[in-house]
């Protein structure tokens, strides 16, 4: 459970930071001041606004907050509630919730989790592949490492590969583990680029996982 309770604070970016902490099945909660509606959100003096005013442009209008309040009014997993625990309007939707029917095999494994589970016994004894997939997560994941591993392994160096998706899906780990499997199979030269040394973390991570997977002896672990 991940608890918000600086809302002035938020901004777009630390927001989905701070989501990424919690785990499927966690439940994030933001609690706010008092209010006599919710659209009072709507023109709320942010923090981040005191960065944008000058001389010339004393106010700064804040978008944000109109926006993230209707996303959350079409979003079906949002319950909003007043300081006695009613709930309002805005999340009506919540009290006609039903349960998402998920298939389940004899192992509690759902339909996707066999989907990933079939790939890595598939690919198990094939290099470099096997090892990486089985560090994969996820089905998109290792659907993303296979592609990723397809394009290196072609060695025309003419394809370009191309991943989209949400924060937190794995993007970054999916790059890491394909970096370590470009290196397996004699790639020499590999730059990347990032907009901050902080975003390459995660991809630096992978790769150490990646090359000690494939049995490589990391000799200074820095990641």
């Amino acid at each position: 459970m991940c608890v918000l309770q600086d809302f002035e604070a938020l901004t777009p970016n630390l927001l989905a930071r701070t989501i990424e902490t919690v785990e499927g099945g966690g439940l994030v909660v933001l609690l706010l001041r008092s209010l006599s509606s919710l659209t009072s959100l709507y023109t709320m003096v942010m923090d981040v606004h005191d960065r944008f005013r000058t001389e010339s442009h004393s106010e700064a209008t804040g978008r944000f907050n109109e926006r993230f309040l209707l996303s959350l009014a079409s979003c079906k997993a949002c319950v909003v509630m007043d300081d006695e625990l009613n709930v309002l309007p805005i999340s009506s939707h919540i009290r006609s919730i039903t349960p998402v029917p998920v298939k389940e095999d004899s192992d509690g494994l759902s339909e996707v989790d066999q989907e990933l589970k079939k790939l890595k016994e598939e690919l198990n004894e094939d290099l470099p592949v096997g090892p990486l997939i089985r560090k994969c997560c996820t089905l998109d994941q290792g659907k993303a490492v296979i592609t990723f591993l397809d394009a290196i392994l072609d060695k025309t160096l003419r394809g370009t590969v191309a991943t989209f998706a949400a924060r937190g899906r794995g993007k970054s780990a999916a790059l890491g583990l394909s970096i370590a499997g470009a290196i397996a199979v004699g790639y020499s030269n590999i730059f990347v680029t990032a907009p901050s040394p902080e975003n390459l973390r995660t991809l630096f991570e992978f790769i150490c996982k990646g090359l000690v997977a494939l049995e490589y002896e990391v000799l200074v672990l820095t990641c």
